[in-house]
């Protein structure tokens, strides 16, 4: 009991059963309040990062889907291939709820200098006024398709991030 507690051995030892009784209560209550410490630390680790729990409560969610659903190895594949592309685009996702939070003019700003390195890429916006690329930078919306996916986008303007379009 005494190494499982880490307290270690001493000159001072028990002499009759209530010193050893004692003893071993203290031990236990000592065992017991260094798990509680180690397990809160662990928790507070474990709980920092949202979006990872939230990806892994989700791929979880999607092994259990496949397993009652019992889809075929190619679908499962590409599945969980989507759901793992996805992963930064739905964090992304999540900060417009931030940005709906802030004033319109800082909402602007935000969005123009999170989407610049690809935003003027792009020859039109090169020389177009700050006001018209700000509009346009809040009304960005991001979204994610499976490889080979038919998508019909119309009348919208698409920026490919990754991958392949024909």
């Amino acid at each position: 009991v005494m190494t499982l507690t880490s307290i270690g051995y001493g000159d001072i030892a028990p002499q009759n059963n209530l010193e050893y009784t004692v003893g071993v209560v203290l031990m236990v209550i000592g065992a017991s309040t260094w798990a509680y410490i180690l397990g809160s630390a662990c928790r507070i680790v474990a709980s920092l990062d949202e979006n990872g729990i939230e990806y892994r409560q989700t791929m979880d969610k999607i092994n259990y889907m496949i397993k009652d659903s019992g889809l075929s190895d190619s679908l499962r594949m590409r599945l969980r291939y989507y759901f793992h592309q996805s992963q930064r685009i739905e964090r992304v996702k999540g900060y417009k709820a931030l940005q709906q939070r802030m004033s319109t003019a800082l909402r602007a700003d935000v969005c123009v200098e999170t989407t610049k390195e690809w935003l003027f890429k792009i020859w039109f916006f090169k020389n177009c006024p700050s006001h018209i690329v700000q509009r346009i930078a809040v009304l960005l919306s991001l979204d994610v398709f499976a490889p080979k996916e038919f998508v019909l986008l119309p009348l919208r303007m698409c920026v490919l991030n990754r991958g392949l379009a024909a």
